[in-house]
């Protein structure tokens, strides 16, 4: 639970899957949100950046508590993932997490081998070998995929995503317009649903064109009853 709470898990259970993107270029950027959960609040920042090799990409979620939340996560919980743009696809690399809990229960690590279509997985102290087909994507490249799709003016559908362990099918629908109010500012928005086949959570994603379709709301719900939010601090969608 807390995994889901203090990290960009919770950022990927917001996003979704296009298998064909725009272009081979990603504009970097840089974005702040205030998450709360009952009594506790943790600040996140969303950062992509190039790698060192034309067409590669690092994108980095941080997420650092507050308050009472300090008791529970003392570190920065960390989510990284490297990836690149081949014949405008995605193709994750690398991905890590360390939800700042401490233990290897509380990390993973996957290297994504194509040529052999396989990936190599480290989760939670167990060493795993899972099959991969074309698509599949780790949970920040998908967070990517998904913007880079609306930016496209393409809506996602369904994607695979390899969550450590296993590969999940989740479905991302658009459920209206909204004009949003949030600390960062006043924004005209798309709302999407992103939800897992057959499971109760889902996640509400205002999506704001005019800051690049960057987030600028995020609600965790189960059962239709939302229990985490995100709201945007800080938008800059084109942070070198």
């Amino acid at each position: 639970m807390l995994r889901n709470l203090f990290t960009s898990g919770l950022l990927t259970t917001l996003l979704a899957f296009s298998a064909t993107l725009a272009a081979t270029e990603l504009t970097p950027f840089h974005a702040e949100y205030e998450l709360s959960y009952a009594i506790f609040s943790a600040d996140v920042s969303f950062d992509l950046r190039r790698d060192d090799t034309p067409g590669h990409y690092v994108y980095k979620v941080t997420t650092k508590a507050r308050g009472l939340a300090k008791a529970i996560l003392r570190r920065k919980a960390i989510e990284k993932s490297h990836f690149s743009i081949s014949d405008e696809h995605i193709l994750p690399a690398r991905y890590q997490l360390d939800d700042g809990l401490g233990g290897v229960e509380n990390k993973t690590y996957i290297t994504f081998v194509w040529g052999a279509g396989k990936a190599y997985s480290q989760h939670e102290g167990a060493d795993l070998t899972i099959p991969i087909e074309a698509g599949t994507l780790d949970r920040l490249s998908a967070d990517i995929n998904v913007i880079m799709s609306l930016r496209a003016g393409n809506e996602p559908g369904s994607y695979p995503i390899l969550d450590g362990e296993d590969i999940d099918i989740y479905e991302f629908k658009r459920v209206g317009e909204e004009r949003l109010k949030v600390p960062a500012g006043t924004f005209n928005t798309v709302k999407f649903r992103r939800q897992r086949r057959g499971s109760s959570r889902s996640t509400l994603i205002w999506f704001a064109p005019e800051q690049d379709y960057l987030p600028v709301r995020i609600d965790q719900q189960k059962d239709g009853e939302t229990s985490v939010t995100m709201t945007a601090l800080l938008l800059q969608p084109e942070s070198s």
